[in-house]
């Protein structure tokens, strides 16, 4: 049994000493302690001293969730995703959060370390009309991770380039499939009429493809839209960067060659007569080659329309300085 000190009056941390109130079963002085915050909590000379017992169970338990907020951002809690920490509201943390669907909301710790919050609630409203898996809820979400989600493959062309979405449709998966109705069969998708434009009811439809591939004739196609859009039949052995890069490579030396065949069976059977027939075996193997410019590009993260203005930069300068003969890439 130690020396009996008298500890009344003094602070330790949040505690301060009131009055001791016996000893504990090993022999150590009991003291009753007032909090900062009010309450009155039981501690050993020990605990005190060592700082083991620095305030009132409460206070202890809201510091460390505390300690524990401060850790949200980037986690992910269901389908959100904190973002950023925003100022309290009435003492309690605020959290930014974006759900998988693309909505953002503000949320307490409290709710999202006790798993009350898990969603911004689209999940359970299209529950409600049995659609989570349909084709219709997919191209939605497919939509809103395109101009939402600058981390999703295609964010480039569409919410990277300033293609947005309707607030009405942003918000509520019901008010799409409203707006714009059930599939007319599984080879539809969702199409902009304007492909420039925004995702809303005036400027979309369910296309089949052959549809849309006639509605972007009509309009300036991009390099960096071909790009995209020939990413929808990319197919490789593996999906990783090295395969993609590889098989690109080799598919554009083999491209290239079918375009010298060709010539060369001109030069060898018509006499360099380029008829209307030979002219068009031409325009498909130069549209093979293209393809697997711009998946070759895509590959590499690179933009086809900065493949394209750096080339007509560097001619430009060539020829201005009267260099477009000779060898030599830095010419």
């Amino acid at each position: 049994m130690g020396k009996y000190i008298d500890l009344s009056g003094q602070k330790f941390h949040q505690l301060t000493v009131i009055h001791d109130i016996g000893r504990a079963s090993n022999g150590n002085v009991k003291w009753l302690c007032l909090c900062d915050c009010g309450n009155k909590r039981e501690a050993t000379a020990d605990g005190l001293k060592s700082g083991k017992t620095y305030a009132c169970k409460n206070c202890i338990k809201t510091t460390r969730n505390h300690e524990l907020n401060d850790k949200l951002v980037g986690q992910k809690f269901g389908s959100l995703l904190v973002l950023e920490r925003l100022p309290n509201d009435n003492e309690q943390h605020i959290w930014l959060c974006r759900c998988d669907c693309g909505n953002e909301l503000k949320i307490r710790g409290g709710n999202l370390l006790t798993a009350n919050t898990r969603s911004c609630g689209c999940k359970s409203k299209v529950l409600k009309h049995g659609m989570s898996s349909s084709s219709e809820y997919q191209a939605w979400s497919s939509m809103k991770a395109r101009c939402l989600n600058p981390k999703n493959k295609a964010y480039k062309y569409y919410g990277g380039r300033g293609i947005s979405i309707c607030e009405q449709w942003i918000n509520s998966f019901e008010t799409f499939y409203s707006d714009i109705g059930h599939k007319p069969d599984p080879t539809y998708s969702l199409d902009r009429i304007d492909s420039n434009g925004n995702y809303e009811l005036s400027n979309c439809r369910w296309a089949t493809p052959n549809e849309q591939w006639e509605n972007r004739k009509i309009q300036s196609l991009s390099m960096n839209h071909y790009q995209h859009e020939t990413s929808n039949t990319a197919i490789y052995p593996n999906d990783t960067e090295q395969d993609s890069i590889l098989y690109c490579s080799l598919g554009l030396v083999s491209e290239a060659g079918e375009v010298a065949s060709v010539v060369k069976k001109c030069i060898r059977d018509n006499g360099f007569d380029f008829s209307t027939e030979i002219r068009k075996k031409l325009a498909a193997e130069l549209g093979d080659v293209l393809w697997y410019c711009a998946q070759l590009a895509t590959s590499l993260d690179i933009s086809l329309d900065g493949v394209a203005s750096n080339n007509l930069n560097k001619l430009a300068s060539r020829k201005e300085r009267n260099q477009l003969k000779g060898s030599g890439d830095n010419r």
